[in-house]
């Protein structure tokens, strides 16, 4: 059952026309946080600043959810209207509300286990989009118990944020990752905690470099990230450098919990370990894609033995390879020795090697020899690949593997 909210505002309403230039850029509520005993509900003025140009913003409802939802509990069907401002804009300009939550509301609320509610509304310019800003609502019940001074106290939640658990991963869920250079890569912090707050801190990389044996960390970006009452949080990481070979590592320092600020030696000091965290990731040289042979002949998949095989020069090759290829049945076996690892759009151990001929620079076209074509069975699926190779044996070049078939 729903039950009215009623809303009572402190200013006037003005009648003029939106402007689609309007540029509202920040809103904000004040308090952010109001607790209402579910036995006498709560009346409460809010304070709305929104910061915009030179024409009025509106706010045509407010909503009220749950902690983790988007959708809405209730409807406040009264709208705000935010002036103008006179100074010269942009400039905050303040609008207040008075919101009542009933006793009914707020233990029919309780009756469904819900202990925590966003109080929800956005200021629009007339566009489509919008600037919204939210408070939180605590729901209590009137439990009155007897201190040892005999004096009444009234249980309310603190919403004292205390970090329980701080746990850093990378987004593979290890904590240890090996990476090409130059690869994306980020991390995850997860986070266990109670209570409501702003937690502050910040992401922090190191490279292999070291002072006394400790890494010499530097900020990578800043934190400032609100917990809800949901008790459980994930915070991404930006993208981490991945641009030096070697031995990174990656940490997360807190630098306050709430209003609470921890005493910190220098901006890249952690100023408590117990809540930091920090994992490591290594990074290799980026493989050098190594350029494609193109314009090959035969290039059908019916071959005859005495078939010409021919291929474009390449500049500083030293000798050519030719090799004759067959695609690794599954589920078989063949040694490492025999598996032919290729890099043209091909999986790695894709292909076993048959035979193969060496060719000096001076010779792009060949038939093959009798070894090789009495090593092949007629009509069986084969694949042939050229590879150009410079002196001191660095692979120039290589073809993809194309299909051919002896008959």
């Amino acid at each position: 059952m729903k039950y009215p909210i009623f809303v009572s505002l402190l200013v006037v309403l003005c009648t003029s026309s939106l402007s689609i230039r309007s540029e509202v850029t920040d809103v904000s509520v004040t308090p952010t946080t109001i607790n209402v005993n579910i036995n006498t509900g709560i009346t409460r003025n809010l304070v709305w600043t929104v910061t915009l140009s030179e024409n009025d913003a509106l706010s045509r409802n407010g909503e009220i959810l749950a902690p983790n939802s988007i959708i809405a509990l209730e409807s406040v069907n009264q709208s705000l209207l935010v002036g103008a401002p006179t100074n010269r804009p942009p400039q905050p300009v303040t609008v207040n509300e008075l919101l009542t939550i009933t006793t009914n509301q707020a233990q029919t609320w309780w009756s469904a286990n819900i202990r925590q509610l966003r109080y929800r509304r956005g200021f629009s310019d007339g566009s489509e989009s919008s600037i919204a800003a939210e408070l939180i609502i605590n729901l209590v019940e009137d439990n009155r118990t007897t201190t040892q001074q005999g004096l009444g106290a009234f249980k309310v939640p603190s919403n004292d944020l205390r970090i329980d658990r701080i746990e850093l991963r990378f987004t593979d869920d290890s904590k240890v990752r090996f990476v090409e250079q130059h690869s994306l890569l980020q991390a995850e912090l997860a986070l266990s905690y109670k209570g409501i707050g702003t937690l502050r801190g910040y992401w922090q990389v190191a490279g292999s470099e070291s002072i006394a044996g400790d890494p010499q960390f530097r900020n990578l970006s800043l934190v400032n990230e609100h917990l809800s009452a949901l008790q459980q949080n994930k915070i991404l990481s930006p993208s981490l450098p991945t641009n030096i070979v070697g031995r990174h590592y990656l940490r997360f320092c807190v630098t306050s919990i709430s209003q609470s600020q921890l005493n910190q030696t220098s901006s890249t000091t952690c100023p408590s370990e117990i809540i930091s965290t920090t994992i490591g990731y290594q990074i290799f040289p980026e493989k050098k894609k190594t350029p494609l042979i193109q314009v090959l002949k035969p290039d059908t998949n019916f071959t005859k033995p005495d078939s010409l095989f021919s291929w474009p020069k390449i500049p500083e090759t030293q000798v050519y390879q030719l090799q004759i290829l067959k695609k690794r049945e599954p589920d078989s076996y063949y040694s490492e020795a025999n598996l032919f690892l290729s890099n043209a759009n091909h999986s790695a151990k894709e292909f076993v090697l048959i035979r193969g001929m060496i060719l000096p620079s001076s010779i792009n076209e060949t038939v093959l020899s009798n070894y090789v074509i009495n090593s092949l069975v007629k009509n069986e699926p084969y694949f042939w690949q050229i590879s150009a190779y410079n002196a001191t044996g660095q692979l120039l070049a290589q073809s993809k593997a194309l299909a051919i078939q002896f008959n």
